[in-house]
């Protein structure tokens, strides 16, 4: 009886540990949220991209300014110069799931990581387009939709 009891309590502390934990999503998840079947490189990239143990840090200047802690950002990188990416990058705005990057220790919405690497297209940059993003500290998804509408608003002006 005592060692049923143990291994339930085992069983209910690892629960709530993984309960804790940000349920990224997959590269197939990814693929099948715009209708697809089969994840392409996209979809791998941004699934990498939100599921990097990462940190959003305040880089300390006078204007709201912020860093990507990823050890590895080979991913943030590839999928930053993918043309293609940024309409599926302004769709996973209004996700509302946690990626694994944190601030301040806590996960932030995925949204906030893809609205990150929209900021640092070529796209963006070539237009010098970019929506405050200050909230990226603990964004809440309302926030993000109405940047994600911005966004949709914008491509559809200038699909690039």
């Amino acid at each position: 009886m005592l060692r049923r009891l143990s291994v339930l309590v085992l069983l209910l502390a690892s629960c709530a540990r993984q309960a804790d934990q940000p349920q990224v999503p997959t590269p197939e998840e990814v693929a099948h949220s715009r209708g697809a079947r089969v994840p392409d490189q996209i979809d791998s990239l941004i699934a990498t991209v939100v599921g990097t143990d990462a940190e959003f840090g305040d880089a300390g200047t006078d204007s709201p300014s912020f860093y990507f802690s990823g050890q590895d950002d080979t991913a943030f990188k590839r999928l930053a110069v993918i043309p293609a990416a940024v309409p599926r990058l302004v769709e996973c705005l209004g996700w509302d799931r946690r990626s694994r990057t944190t601030w301040g220790g806590a996960p932030v919405l995925v949204g906030a990581v893809c609205g990150h690497v929209l900021r640092v297209t070529p796209y963006a940059r070539k237009r010098n387009y970019s929506h405050p993003w200050v909230e990226y500290r603990d964004p809440t998804i309302d926030r993000l939709r109405a940047v994600q509408l911005l966004w949709l608003n914008q491509l559809r002006r200038d699909p690039g």
